[in-house]
């Protein structure tokens, strides 16, 4: 018999850094880089250079380059780094973040 260790995640993560901008109801921006990111969401580091605004459970909207606007909530946060999980259903931003998300290379390997 074998027993797997429960998966965390439903979605494979991509090592990925790509600046993102963050907004908040008011309107309000902050502004970060991905470290990884899936379809379920992405983790974040805060740029040093701008405000934080955004707090755990708070919905977002985070504008990613390549793909556009999603609708986002904030899962964790850690001083300036930060965690949201995507709300996306199937959309046009959805098929852009698959695209996103697959390797650059598309080279076979052997």
């Amino acid at each position: 018999m074998s027993l797997q260790a429960p998966v965390r995640r439903g979605e494979e993560r991509f090592n990925l850094s790509e600046p993102i901008w963050i907004f908040v109801a008011n309107g309000a921006l902050s502004t970060a880089h991905t470290t990884n990111i899936s379809l379920s969401g992405a983790a974040l580091v805060a740029d040093q250079d701008r405000t934080l605004v955004s707090k755990v459970g708070e919905p977002v909207r985070v504008f990613i380059v390549e793909v556009g606007f999603v609708a986002a909530t904030v899962v964790r946060q850690a001083g300036r780094l930060l965690a949201v999980q995507f709300d996306l259903p199937a959309c046009v931003e959805r098929d852009l973040l698959i695209v996103s998300c697959s390797p650059r290379d598309s080279t076979p390997q052997p």
